[in-house]
């Protein structure tokens, strides 16, 4: 482990476990240092009003973003209005023409259910009529008969 802090440390340009010597500064005359002072003041007070200018014109354009959008949203809630509304005409129309269809379909099997019938009473008279046609023919012969047979005795 030693081994490799001695390593590092001459790598980095460090010698067997002392420190490195101090950095010399340079010490300026008094006057010239609160120029110094005061023109960075400046510097930092004007960057820092940069910075709160840049942050309000963030802001700015961020709001006029936000603007623009709910603008947009408002223009196409008002088209999606617009577009309901003008289907709402024909929709009302396709709404009268299934309920005629509706009323229509109803009286349809109304109508279906009494033909049913009338065929059905239709088909019994289809029955009854032959007998009936058989039974005048039979009464007509027989009668015939008994006529011929009197006009005959007489």
């Amino acid at each position: 482990m030693n081994s490799q802090r001695s390593e590092y440390r001459s790598l980095a340009g460090g010698g067997e476990g002392g420190r490195r010597p101090p950095i010399p500064r340079r010490s300026a005359p008094p006057e010239e240092t609160d120029d110094v002072k005061q023109s960075l003041l400046r510097y930092v007070d004007l960057g820092g009003m940069r910075v709160e200018e840049q942050i309000q014109r963030e802001k700015l354009v961020e709001a006029v973003a936000i603007k623009e959008g709910v603008e947009d949203l408002r223009a196409v809630a008002e088209d999606f209005a617009l577009l309901v509304e003008q289907q709402q005409e024909p929709l009302d129309a396709v709404r009268v023409n299934v309920t005629a269809a509706l009323d229509s379909v109803a009286a349809g099997r109304e109508q279906i259910a009494e033909a049913s019938e009338r065929n059905a009473s239709s088909r019994k008279l289809f029955c009854f009529f032959p007998i009936f046609l058989t039974i005048v023919a039979i009464g007509s012969l027989v009668a015939l008969f008994f006529k011929g047979k009197i006009y005959k005795d007489t």
